[in-house]
């Protein structure tokens, strides 16, 4: 009896360190930021980019789908973008467009494991078997919080988080891994993990959603994760990571050219639970006033003039989580110099090119998403006025 006493006291006390650590933050970064741009932004996308049932189109321009392609363009739609529209939904309160947004996921990606194909065309015939790790966990994730948020909608969410928690060992990972993507067709893993896959806060909200033997599964997976982030950290000089990982044969993939997406991705999620390198910030810090751009070398040296709003975002993203101000708004004044201002054109507001009427769904999500993490300055000193 002592033996199995003192087994489960142990867990008890691992159990209420990971809800000490990983509790939801209740305080929101509070920040300058320009409400009409966003606002506007909101219409753009709400208006142009959603279509009649609920889906984001990919790109604002509609181009031929190729399904041979894995790059995706056109109004086809990516699960990514769904599972953003889902957490911009629920950070606005804006119960209808989660419901809408989540119609779109259950009616034409869902696949009968609970997961999610990666994407489908804009006339929604499409099949594609393919799953991808990051934008399935971003979705249930989604799910599991605006349960919370919104208890009347437990019957209609319960049973798509059920059926995602049921396979998501069987197949989201390999090896004790997280992994890229399964192939619902074939059965088979890919034996690869990109870092940007590895969003432990999701995971964290998982857990609530397994049996004690999962969760003892899921610690060790997010034990080895984390130093799978560690071993993939390029240097304190460019303090940013690495971005694919083999599960099978446990190496790192070492390429000359780092994305700023994909390892600004790595960043938000290791601030998410309070694990971020205090020299990545500084780093952002150093070199935000001038510009970060798309893609750099492991020295840190640019290898392109192109910035992307997306890594802006996703840097206002990361300073809202550890309540970074000046960061923040810095980050947020990039992105919009990005915005198209033409009352004439159905562009307005959004964030891209309007010589080349570029315009891309991800950019857009994530700085909404950015925008919402936020409560403004204005609102806080009306609230203090009011009283």
């Amino acid at each position: 009896m002592k033996k199995w006493g003192f087994k489960y006291v142990g867990l008890f006390i691992l159990l209420l360190v990971g809800l000490i650590i990983y509790w939801p933050k209740t305080q929101q970064l509070t920040a300058n930021i320009d409400r009409g741009a966003s606002d506007k932004l909101a219409e753009f996308v709400l208006t142009e980019l959603v279509n009649h049932v609920g889906g984001i189109k990919t790109t604002w321009l509609d181009e031929p789908y190729n399904q041979a392609d894995p790059v995706t363009t056109g109004h086809a739609v990516l699960s990514e973008s769904q599972g953003l529209l889902l957490e911009y939904a629920r950070l606005t309160e804006n119960k209808a467009l989660f419901l809408t947004t989540f119609d779109f996921l259950t009616t034409y990606l869902q696949l009968p494991n609970g997961h999610y194909q990666w994407r489908i065309s804009g006339n929604l015939d499409t099949n594609e078997p393919f799953t991808a790790t990051i934008d399935d966990l971003q979705i249930v994730q989604q799910l599991i919080l605006a349960r919370k948020q919104w208890p009347e909608l437990a019957s209609e969410l319960t049973p798509a988080i059920q059926a995602y928690a049921d396979h998501f060992f069987s197949v989201g990972t390999n090896n004790g891994f997280i992994i890229n993507g399964f192939n619902y067709e074939t059965k088979q893993k890919t034996a690869t993990l990109f870092l940007s896959y590895l969003d432990f806060s999701a995971l964290e909200t998982l857990q609530s959603e397994l049996s004690l033997s999962e969760k003892i599964q899921l610690a060790d997976l997010r034990k080895q994760s984390l130093a799978v982030v560690e071993q993939s950290y390029v240097s304190d000089d460019f303090p940013f990571y690495h971005q694919q990982f083999y599960v099978e044969t446990l190496l790192l993939e070492q390429k000359p050219t780092i994305n700023m997406i994909e390892t600004m991705l790595v960043v938000k999620h290791l601030a998410e639970i309070n694990q971020i390198n205090e020299t990545t910030i500084a780093w952002l810090e150093a070199h935000i006033e001038d510009a970060i751009y798309a893609y750099y070398d492991t020295t840190g040296t640019p290898v392109t003039t192109e910035q992307s709003s997306a890594v802006y975002a996703l840097i206002a993203q990361t300073a809202a989580e550890i309540g970074n101000q000046k960061l923040y708004e810095q980050a947020i004044a990039k992105i919009w110099q990005y915005q198209i201002h033409d009352s004439e054109h159905a562009l307005d507001g959004a964030l891209g090119n309007s010589e080349t009427q570029t315009v891309i769904a991800y950019d857009q999500l994530q700085t909404l998403i950015a925008v919402a993490k936020t409560q403004p300055i204005k609102e806080k000193n009306d609230e203090k006025t009011a009283q």
